[in-house]
């Protein structure tokens, strides 16, 4: 995970079409992004609810996931979500060579292109293990990375109110990037209660698809 040194120090050196850790503050948005599936039981619960909001997210994908949900995958697609990258097997970086690092990225956007048409996926690295190699990576071939600025935590195994009452002690700002995990049902009894509340606030919801950079396969 990306210590708060090493976070404001990217975010202060690194352009943002290379490394997103924020949206726009100006714009009262937020950027409601999930990890680790597509799962068969909690992405269309998760789907389901968002719809119900009409609310847009993005959904980082691990590719060996893709091959086995090619109906959840067009669905997310369909409902216009985005469909990004978050590797081919979740390894940590930190612990595979560059080549097998890119051979991760590689192998996972060509499974997304299927669905979404795009020869480049938005990317977030396993547990986000950010480094110069893999960025410049991104850079030379005009990929970009997304991190976040509000983790939910919901890997935790803590009940749903010590969650929701954790955004709302610390309430998320104009474009926040939250990162949450669609692999546990958690993450949608949380946002049941959450959305209605920042909708009330005046938060809108946006997937991250401006900041692909758009490449045909």
């Amino acid at each position: 995970m990306f210590s708060t040194i090493k976070q404001k120090f990217l975010s202060t050196f690194l352009p943002s079409r290379l490394l997103l850790l924020k949206g726009q503050e100006s714009r009262a948005v937020l950027h409601l992004t999930f990890d680790d599936g597509p799962n068969p039981v909690v992405t269309p619960e998760l789907l389901d609810l968002l719809s119900l909001h009409n609310v847009k997210a993005t959904f980082f994908c691990i590719g060996r996931k893709i091959g086995s949900e090619p109906e959840l995958m067009e669905r997310i697609q369909r409902e216009g979500h985005l469909l990004a990258n978050h590797s081919m097997n979740h390894r940590s970086f930190s612990d595979l060579s560059l080549k097998n690092q890119v051979a991760e990225i590689d192998q996972t956007d060509r499974l997304i292109s299927q669905y979404s048409g795009d020869s480049k996926s938005l990317f977030r690295a396993p547990k986000g293990d950010w480094s110069i190699s893999l960025l410049s990576y991104l850079l030379l071939t005009g990929r970009t990375g997304v991190h976040w600025s509000y983790d939910s935590e919901d890997f935790r195994k803590e009940p749903i109110e010590a969650i929701v009452d954790r955004f709302k002690t610390t309430p998320p700002t104009n474009g926040e990037i939250i990162l949450f995990h669609d692999d546990h049902v958690r993450c949608k009894e949380v946002l049941a209660s959450l959305i209605p509340a920042w909708k009330e606030q005046g938060f809108g919801f946006e997937s991250m698809a401006k900041f692909v950079r758009r490449g045909k396969k």
